[in-house]
């Protein structure tokens, strides 16, 4: 099958040495992993899944790097078909915690259980409410194949990580009101890590009846449902007994291939050893690891549109103010709330109206107190063009385009009469007006050309605060 006989096990295993080699993310590595090789037919590489998602997600995000990794092996293979076998169990792992055959034939009687109650639980926190975009869509869509498929998607643990604010805690409360929607026969619990640990405590308090029931109703709520989500893991740091309790958990929820789902704003291998279990680390290790990022501009502005549906701003100012707010890069999403609430308040409390001058004024109250040539300068660095150019006559295209949108910005943002603003670009007023409301027409159409001018107008207003 090969040209040269250099693998020494399959020739998907090679293709695989060389993937570990590339700058592949190790999450992706590892759902490849998860393929089986069934053998090469015509140089067609057969390939087994445990499930449709794996192959659709493989077959969607990854099958040029395969095959591309398969042609520096100098391989016949120039196609890959994945099949899926979903009589395949997971086996289960040989873990450093040993539970007796006793141990876990009792754990069949959790099944049994009526569906837990999950508390701290928003019910605005689900999917139809989330804003996904580029910055967030992968963990968006497993979350969603979670809650459509618990315990049926081939990823027993799965960490989703991001920094605060990011929408972690959304997703995994999605997944909770997803599954407990659905009216089908799932148990599924979401905690947060501090209350796991006041749950773990629980089991050492009051008499030793009160202990009994205690660690009973602690292994019923955690190994017994089908679907576990604990939130902010990183918070159980210096806890050792809790983190040695909640490492068995895994384990035994493993072997009944019951799944769990993690949330933290750090990876594991960012976690402080000194204040981590090294084998609860390991196991947090291995789980399907997706990442939240920060929010993009688009994401940005969608988030801004569902939240400002009912503010009072003037209809045909409100892209513009919803630009306006987004325009920023902020760290996260609450960052956004933040200003949103603000306009709220000034608008309930001060009556002010929501105009685009107001909401510029109330987040960004130096924004017009700019000056002609600090908005030139602004427009020619965006554009990457010489600011001495725009006061030229010099008519090439994209200096002449530039000119025209320094002299929108000038007559939007300051108080300068037309003629003061042409003589300082060496034209005459009517050229000014032409020139306003050629951009305005290319703003109907150019969502683009919307967002620059507004990233100009706000990184100079952060400039004079």
């Amino acid at each position: 099958m090969l040209k040269n006989e250099v693998l020494a096990v399959t020739p998907w295993q090679a293709v695989l040495d060389v993937l570990q080699t590339s700058d592949m993310a190790e999450n992706s590595l590892n759902l490849l992993k998860n393929l089986r090789f069934v053998e090469i037919q015509n140089s067609l590489l057969i390939l087994e899944a445990d499930n449709n998602f794996a192959k659709d997600w493989i077959l969607k995000h990854f099958l040029n790097q395969i095959l591309n990794a398969a042609n520096s092996l100098e391989t016949e293979i120039s196609a890959v078909d994945i099949r899926v076998n979903p009589r395949r169990s997971i086996k289960p792992i040989q873990t450093e915690i040993q539970l007796s055959k006793e141990e876990i034939q009792r754990e069949d009687k959790f099944v049994r259980l009526p569906k837990p109650v999950s508390r701290g639980l928003y019910s605005k926190n689900t999917f139809e409410n989330f804003i996904a975009g580029n910055c967030n869509r992968e963990a968006f869509e497993i979350c969603k194949k979670i809650a459509s498929e618990p315990c049926q998607t081939g990823m027993p643990l799965v960490y989703v990580y991001g920094h605060s604010g990011l929408g972690k805690t959304h997703l995994l409360q999605a997944i909770v009101h997803s599954v407990n929607g659905s009216n089908r026969n799932v148990r599924v619990r979401y905690v947060s890590a501090i209350r796991f640990l006041q749950d773990f405590l629980n089991q050492f308090k009051g008499t030793f009846t009160e202990k009994q029931k205690a660690e009973i109703n602690f292994r019923e709520t955690y190994e017994g449902v089908d679907l576990l989500l604990i939130d902010d893991v990183q918070l159980l740091s210096q806890k050792d007994a809790t983190q040695l309790s909640l490492l068995q958990i895994i384990e035994r929820r493993r072997l009944h291939g019951r799944q769990t789902v993690f949330s933290s704003d750090r990876l594991p291998s960012e976690m402080d050893q000194r204040h981590f279990k090294k084998r609860l680390l390991d196991r947090l290790e291995e789980c399907l690891v997706v990442k939240l990022d920060l929010p993009d501009a688009q994401t940005r502005m969608g988030f801004v549109k569902r939240e400002t549906v009912s503010f009072p701003f003037p209809e045909k100012e409100r892209a513009d103010i919803c630009r306006w707010i987004a325009t920023p890069s902020v760290p996260n999403f609450r960052v956004l709330f933040g200003k949103l609430n603000r306009l709220q308040a000034e608008h309930d409390f001060m009556q002010r109206p929501l105009s685009l001058h107001s909401v510029r004024m109330l987040l960004c109250p130096d924004a017009t107190g700019r000056t002609i040539e600090a908005i030139a300068e602004a427009t020619a660095l965006a554009f990457g063009v010489c600011g001495e150019a725009l006061r030229s006559p010099d008519r090439i295209q994209k200096v002449s385009f530039v000119r025209k949108v320094a002299m929108y910005i000038c007559r939007e943002d300051t108080e300068e009469p037309l003629q003061v603003i042409g003589a300082f670009f060496g034209r005459n007023h009517s050229t000014v007006i032409s020139s306003c409301n050629s951009v305005a027409e290319m703003l109907q159409n150019n969502e683009d050309l919307a967002w620059r001018i507004q990233e100009i107008r706000y990184s100079f207003g952060r400039e004079n605060n």
